[in-house]
């Protein structure tokens, strides 16, 4: 079969304009921290980096783009974010959001301390709206859905992730390696993609991106898979008091038991019970009642299979002790895991010695070798009250620094690494921007 390509040039131009098409913005960010401050500013969105600009004292620094279009009733959804620095704080703010600013021609921030200030000039017209076939083509940005294992040093994770479309096989992740892969969301917000997780004979699934909850998602959306994480995620997911199901076997002296139980979600593995011994394991029923376990019992020849828990049946049966306290302690962990690296970069021949705390823990004296790290993991309180402290020495200098403030530091997730020289500590607090480092002089 053969295509003619006669024409092929007026459809790609066409295709080009249409994506440059839209409303010319203006975004104006003002100096007004006061007391002959500085600030440094870096504006991104999800296809510019504007890169670093230092904004003198009551002095103004601007940018200019063309909003994108979509179909009503989306219209535009240019987003621009930018980080501010001056002295010790560090903060983020949407300066662009297409959504809540729609209308906006001439976008004044004034940048304080207490906040940032807007003052928009609306258009006296709107752009014209153009073909939407064509963009329903093109429609979404790509996402990279990253997941890394953290489970323990030694500790396999595999993992089998699917969607409606497209199985992406079984995959074995090594502790501290990752893997990931990419899509483009579909434009009815109903892209899903879940996977199953398992490791030492523990099977877990989980929706790692969902349309309607994970639209926020753009470039690398990364999973840290911890035990502790994954077990808030199910709770969160999941309804319900908590049910432990204990077996024990009573079959007869010498006689061990084998047991294979599993779930339409969960494969709990097989077990070997010793006489008079038991086992348990715990679940959260569902709302609808349909949670259903079964087990089958094999010993000396003899195989059989039971229903352990059907919702309809057991709903009667529950737990009820265990559920409060498991909820309060994911209430006092809230959040992702955070990594605090601490990097050795002070001289060749130098050590390092470092001495942590925060309200809660202290995590003693520690000594790290030139170029060498140490690293400590925790998890975020839900009031963002989260403070970790360290004392820094060596060769006789003594330095104290606020390594993880939940107020400051809110966008550090994942691991986040400070190298530790004779000037100061400097950090990268976005892992998929490299360039973007800030760095703190010792007090």
């Amino acid at each position: 079969m053969a295509f003619s390509t006669k024409n092929s040039s007026l459809p790609v131009v066409f295709f080009m304009l249409l994506l440059a098409w839209g409303d010319c913005i203006v975004v104006r960010i003002n100096n007004n921290i006061g007391q002959g401050t500085k600030l440094t500013v870096r504006c991104q969105s999800g296809d510019d980096d504007l890169g670093k600009h230092v904004i003198p004292p009551g002095g103004e620094w601007d940018f200019t783009f063309s909003s994108n279009w979509r179909p009503w009733p989306w219209r535009s959804s240019t987003l621009f974010h930018c980080s501010f620095l001056w002295g010790r704080e560090f903060k983020r703010f949407d300066i662009y959001d297409a959504t809540r600013d729609r209308g906006c021609e001439d976008c004044k921030w004034s940048i304080s301390p207490d906040g940032p200030c807007g003052d928009m000039i609306t258009p006296n017209n709107w752009s014209l709206s153009l073909v939407f076939f064509m963009l329903l083509l093109t429609w979404g940005d790509c996402v990279v859905l990253k997941i890394v294992n953290r489970l323990s040093q030694g500790t396999d994770l595999k993992v089998h992730c699917e969607s409606g479309d497209d199985d992406l096989g079984k995959k074995t992740i090594s502790f501290g390696k990752s893997w990931e892969f990419e899509f483009i969301p579909n434009i009815w917000l109903n892209t899903l993609y879940f996977c199953r997780f398992s490791w030492q004979g523990v099977s877990k699934r989980f929706d790692v991106y969902d349309g309607f909850k994970h639209d926020a998602c753009r470039g690398v959306c990364e999973w840290i898979n911890r035990s502790l994480s994954l077990v808030f995620f199910m709770l969160l997911l999941t309804w319900g008091d908590c049910v432990v199901l204990k077996i024990v076997n009573k079959l007869s002296q010498g006689t061990d038991l084998k047991v294979h139980c599993e779930s339409g979600d969960d494969d709990l593995g097989k077990k070997t019970i010793s006489f008079g011994k038991s086992w348990e394991f715990e679940f959260i029923p569902n709302i609808w009642r349909t949670t259903l376990y079964f087990c089958r019992f094999s010993w000396q020849g003899v195989s059989k299979r039971f229903d352990v828990y059907d919702g309809f049946k057991h709903d009667a049966c529950r737990s009820n002790s265990l559920l409060p306290l498991v909820f309060f302690m994911l209430l006092v962990t809230w959040g992702d895991c955070v990594v605090i690296k601490i990097v050795n970069k002070l001289s060749q021949g130098i050590d390092l010695k470092v001495h942590c705390k925060s309200g809660d823990d202290d995590l003693k004296d520690k000594t790290i070798s030139f170029d060498k790290s140490w690293e400590f993991e925790f998890m975020p309180n839900i009031w963002r009250t989260t403070l970790f402290f360290c004392r820094f020495s060596w060769q006789g200098v003594s330095k104290k620094f606020d390594v993880y403030d939940g107020q400051r530091h809110d966008a550090c997730r994942g691991v986040c690494e400070w190298r530790a020289s004779r000037e100061g500590l400097c950090t990268n607090p976005y892992p998929l921007k490299p360039d973007l480092v800030y760095c703190y002089p010792w007090k």
